[in-house]
């Protein structure tokens, strides 16, 4: 039988109902952080940021940490806003290459603001519907982590796919696809993990961005065999480092407990005892 409670209003509410309440955020949550992770429209973006805090801002323990979180998004919002060169690009069809690069670049500025911002929201909902411990356990009646599980299965599947095809052509896809996940579940990184994904993902946009990369994308199909050769090892590079941010961050789910953990067996000798 569910478990039930008196509301203070003479409506007994099942505990067990809450599984919509679950399902439904787990899967706005994977959502919305796919589809940011496939556009580079920064107006595109800040709108579904806003709505799904939103969606989701009662689940948040203080209503002072909300309306911080809102401020921020109008901070980078109107930052933007007064970028005259990023809003130009923005808006300017048939961006020659050059000045695709620069808006890259503008970009990823304003990107990285956004996905602070909704990882601290999302942190900030440990109380509610995000597992953290025994948070949840201590301030809640009822709650069901496995739809979490669930979801971030399926999310890590899309994920792991991306990198597997990832082309150096269509880098954005892939970056943004491994990005966008790491901060979807920051909550679960260690700072000392946090700090190296930091270092490597500005590796990995510092080699795309470089002029010996860029050079040769420029080219199109016009590559010498010597520069097809050299575009197929800035890519494996570039790969590789996804890779090892790829690892980093599983290593960190292993340790928090939310991916399976291998503890070292020790025999003991006890034939002597």
């Amino acid at each position: 039988m569910s478990e039930v409670s008196d509301n203070g209003r003479g409506v007994m509410v099942a505990f067990a109902n809450h599984n919509h309440a679950f399902a439904y955020y787990y899967g706005v949550f994977k959502t919305l952080f796919m589809e940011i992770s496939d556009t580079v429209n920064l107006e595109t973006i800040h709108k579904k940021i806003s709505t799904f805090i939103s969606e989701f801002d009662y689940g948040i323990a203080t209503i002072e940490e909300v309306l911080r979180l809102r401020g921020r998004l109008r901070e980078i919002s109107d930052e933007f806003d007064g970028d005259v060169e990023a809003k130009t690009l923005a808006y300017k069809s048939n961006l020659g290459f050059a000045q695709q690069v620069q808006y890259l670049k503008k970009f990823y500025y304003y990107y990285l603001q956004y996905l602070e911002v909704v990882s601290q929201f999302v942190e900030g909902l440990v109380v509610s519907f995000m597992p953290n411990t025994n948070m949840q356990k201590k301030i809640l009646r009822y709650s069901n982590n496995n739809l979490f599980f669930e979801k971030k299965k399926e999310y890590k599947g899309e994920v792991l796919r991306a990198l597997s095809d990832f082309d150096i052509k269509n880098f954005t896809f892939g970056f943004n696809m491994l990005l966008t996940f790491s901060y979807a579940y920051f909550l679960f990184i260690n700072n000392e993990t946090k700090i190296l994904l930091d270092e490597m993902f500005s590796l990995i946009l510092s080699k795309f961005l470089s002029h010996e990369c860029l050079s040769l994308l420029i080219k199109g199909n016009n590559l010498s065999r010597a520069d097809q050769a050299e575009l197929r090892k800035i890519s494996k590079d570039i790969h590789y480092y996804l890779l090892m941010c790829n690892s980093l961050v599983n290593n960190s789910f292993s340790d928090y407990g939310i991916d399976p953990k291998k503890y070292e067996k020790i025999d003991l000798d006890v034939t002597g005892i």
